[in-house]
């Protein structure tokens, strides 16, 4: 695999990834399920919202891209960026892989502002307990479990609550 990072931003008025590739990401999405996994809480239930929320100005959203197949193989996102700490979110368009997540990571690990400083230097991740298998691979990437928040997470689909795992990582630890 040569994997790249492909960002989104809006540049003189285009973004710089046009609408048919997140409704291509969508649906992708819609197809293996991952929809209603990333959105849990039911928020997000359609293109036109998915796009709509990666507009928004307080989300940072990064496609992971393999050049050698020309297929987009993960997103992230992260949001509520202050003082040096966001939230984290990720999905995986057919699967998981090694190595996407990783260069989003790193992506994200090498941003800085104009004066130098990281913009991001911990990210944080809630996570409904019941995906282990999502904890495993966040702790595969690093991220260290901190605790549980009893009904932080609304399941939506499944009508119900349940409680979070609340996850870091340091991303200028070593």
């Amino acid at each position: 695999m040569n994997l790249q990072v492909w960002p989104y931003f809006k540049y003189e008025g285009n973004w710089s990834i046009p609408d048919q590739v997140l409704i291509h990401v969508w649906n992708e999405m819609e197809k293996n399920g991952n929809d209603k996994i990333v959105f849990y809480n039911g928020h997000i239930r359609s293109a036109e919202d998915f796009i709509s929320f990666m507009k928004d100005s307080n989300q940072f959203l990064v496609l992971s891209f393999d050049m050698e197949s020309k297929k987009i193989l993960a997103w992230g996102m992260i949001n509520e960026i202050k003082d040096g700490v966001a939230y984290a979110h990720f999905s995986f368009l057919d699967g998981f892989k090694s190595g996407p997540g990783e260069t989003i990571i790193d992506y994200w690990r090498n941003l800085k502002k104009e004066n130098g400083d990281y913009l991001v230097e911990v990210l944080i991740g809630i996570t409904p307990e019941s995906y282990e298998r999502v904890l495993k691979v966040i702790q595969s990437w690093g991220f260290k479990m901190v605790s549980k928040i009893p009904k932080i997470c609304t399941m939506y689909y499944q009508g119900r609550k349940e409680a979070g795992v609340i996850s870091y990582l340091d991303l200028q630890e070593e």
